[in-house]
């Protein structure tokens, strides 16, 4: 009897586990079957949300719109001005670039519009050969000669102040209104263009001293007092002379400044000038003429004066107690002596 009733309780905990199993296949096939009967109708679960909840839900079509509308709105909107593509190509992070335009083509108050820092690229040790921000890459290059640098590219851009030739600097290829843009320690600036180069150029040669002036000669030393024979005027004069005749013109040119830029000659294949040894000093001037002719009288002997003519009169050494003689007229002015003194040495 007791076995009778063990075997009738294992077959109750069977029959209670299969349909205990039952109960799960059958609640996962309707979830299954609710599931797709959603997916094929949709119209179905939103129907029965709404009964339940009391909402009423927008129709499919307008939920549609409005997740296009919204995913539209995550988009940025495409560049359609000549700014805005270039804006929208550069992606450097530089200090005041989204400052306002004017309409002279000046950002607003920064770091660029400002002077020029006293840290200088040139300080680097070494320098890459390009830097780079975002989308954009900024060369090296270097300033072919002294050039202006502006805060834009502007007409009235306002004036930073002047880089020096050889100056490193970094050209980002932009290029506005005959100016280029560079970064200027960190900052964006304007030179204009034709002034940049690949590589560094020399430095300007030094310019040539100034020849230092030819001193005047010391007198020479055996020269008599108040006459110096240092060299004077135009030295091809002396060209053919005897010492003595040089002697002379050396004392009379440095005496009258107006000789030493005149006109005189010396050596002459005629008269007295064709042994070298007589001088015309050419002058219009009878004041300078009378002058002349004064000083070689008073240094007559120092000088080894042999004659004097002038305005058509002789004077020499060996009869100086008659002073001064007439000659005979010869015909014309130069013949005469009225245009220039002449004196001989011995």
């Amino acid at each position: 009897m007791a076995s009778s009733h063990r075997g009738d309780y294992r077959a109750v905990r069977r029959t209670k586990n299969v349909v205990a199993t039952a109960g799960i296949v059958t609640f996962a096939t309707s979830g299954a079957v609710a599931a797709g009967t959603a997916a094929a109708n949709p119209g179905v679960v939103v129907s029965e949300v709404e009964e339940r909840s009391g909402l009423r839900l927008p129709p499919v079509s307008q939920r549609r719109i409005e997740v296009e509308a919204n995913a539209k709105a995550t988009v940025p909107s495409l560049p359609t001005t000549r700014e805005d593509i270039r804006r929208s190509r550069d992606h450097r992070e530089v200090t005041g670039r989204d400052k306002p335009v004017s309409r002279s083509g000046e950002r607003g108050s920064g770091t660029a519009g400002g002077a020029l820092s006293d840290v200088t690229i040139e300080s680097l040790i070494e320098r890459p050969t390009s830097v780079s921000g975002g989308a954009q890459k900024a060369v090296l290059r270097y300033v072919q000669e002294d050039v202006t640098v502006y805060a834009a590219y502007g007409r009235r851009a306002k004036e930073l102040g002047h880089l020096e030739l050889g100056r490193a600097v970094y050209y980002t290829g932009r290029d506005e209104g005959g100016r280029q843009e560079i970064v200027l320690e960190g900052n964006p600036a304007w030179i204009p263009e034709g002034h940049l180069g690949r590589t560094k150029p020399e430095p300007p040669p030094e310019p040539e001293p100034e020849p230092a002036p030819t001193p005047t000669p010391a007198p020479t030393q055996d020269a008599p007092q108040g006459l110096d024979f240092s060299s004077c005027g135009d030295a091809s004069v002396e060209d053919g002379l005897v010492q003595d005749a040089v002697d002379l013109y050396r004392a009379v040119c440095n005496a009258f400044p107006a000789v030493a830029s005149g006109t005189t000659y010396g050596y002459d294949p005629h008269g007295e000038h064709i042994d070298g040894r007589a001088l015309d000093f050419m002058t219009d001037d009878k004041e300078l003429g009378d002058a002349i002719a004064a000083f070689l009288q008073e240094h007559a002997s120092a000088l080894n004066v042999y004659d004097v003519i002038w305005y058509q009169r002789i004077w020499t050494p060996v009869r100086a107690d008659e002073g001064w003689r007439a000659m005979e007229d010869r015909g014309d002015p130069t013949a005469n002596h009225y245009d220039h003194v002449h004196v001989a040495v011995n």
